[in-house]
C-alpha cells in the first residue's frame, strides 16, 4: 500500500519494499532468525521495526521486549541502515485474553487498554531517547481520532486495523519516508470513498505539519 501511494503521489523515487512479519512473533525472535539476518545483510536506507503488540500492554509485560528493540535497533545501524520504529496503537475493550491479552488480574492496570497508549508512547519516546531511533507515530494519530464522534473505525476488530486503520499507517509512513506533502496522493484502497480517503490524507498532512519526531 505504501508503495501504490508512493507511486500515485508521483515520488521521485520507486519505493522497494520487503518484509518479514509472521503473526505473533516477537522481536527478540526476530534477532535469532535466519531470514531476518539475511535480510539485514543487505543494504536498506530504512529499517522499519515494530514490537510485538501483545508486549506492549505495561511495563510489566514488555521488559524483555524493549531490551530486544535496542538490540535489533543497534545492529541495525552497525549495518549502516537507518531503523524506524511503527508506534502503534492500544487493544478495545473487546479484546480477551486468547487475543494475547493478560491472563491474570495482577496484570491488569487501573486504566486497562487507556494506559496501553501511554505505556506504547512513553516506552517508545525512552527507546528513541537511548538509541536515536527515528518513531512514525501512527499510534498517537490513531488515539486522537478516537476522540472524535464521527470517526472511521480504524479497528478491523479488538487490536488489528480495518483498512481505514491500514491507509492512515500507510499515509504516515510514505510521509515519513518521502518528506513530500502527501495531499499529492491519489490511490485509495478498495472498500474506502474518495470522501473518505480525502478526510484522510488530510488529517494525516495536518498531523505532519503539526509534529515534527519526537
Amino acid at each position: 500500500m505504501v508503495r501504490k501511494i508512493a507511486d500515485s503521489a508521483g515520488y521521485s523515487k520507486k519505493l522497494h519494499i520487503e518484509m518479514d512479519a509472521e503473526p505473533g512473533v516477537s522481536l527478540g525472535f526476530h534477532i535469532k532468525s535466519e531470514q531476518t539476518q539475511r535480510l539485514l545483510s543487505q543494504r536498506w536506507d530504512h529499517v522499519v521495526l515494530q514490537v510485538l503488540s501483545s508486549d506492549q500492554y505495561s511495563p510489566k509485560r514488555s521488559a524483555s521486549a524493549w531490551v530486544d528493540a535496542q538490540n535489533l535497533i543497534k545492529e541495525v545501524q552497525a549495518k549502516g541502515s537507518l531503523p524506524v520504529m511503527f508506534v502503534t496503537w492500544r487493544y478495545t475493550d473487546q479484546c480477551t485474553d486468547n487475543a494475547g491479552m493478560p491472563t491474570s488480574a495482577s496484570d491488569l492496570s487501573p486504566l486497562g487498554f487507556v494506559d496501553m497508549h501511554f505505556n506504547i508512547q512513553q516506552q517508545h519516546a525512552r527507546l528513541a531517547k537511548l538509541t536515536g531511533v527515528d518513531l512514525v507515530n501512527v499510534g498517537r494519530l490513531w488515539e486522537e481520532l478516537q476522540s472524535q464522534p464521527e470517526h472511521v473505525n480504524l479497528y478491523h476488530d479488538c487490536n488489528h486495523p480495518s483498512i481505514y486503520g491500514s491507509y492512515l499507517a500507510a499515509l504516515m509512513f510514505y510521509g515519513y519516508f518521502s518528506g513530500d506533502e502527501i495531499a499529492n496522493v491519489t490511490f485509495r484502497p478498495e472498500g474506502i470513498s474518495a470522501e473518505e480517503a480525502e478526510a484522510l490524507t488530510k488529517t494525516v498532512s495536518r498531523y505532519l505539519a503539526k509534529n515534527t519526531q519526537d
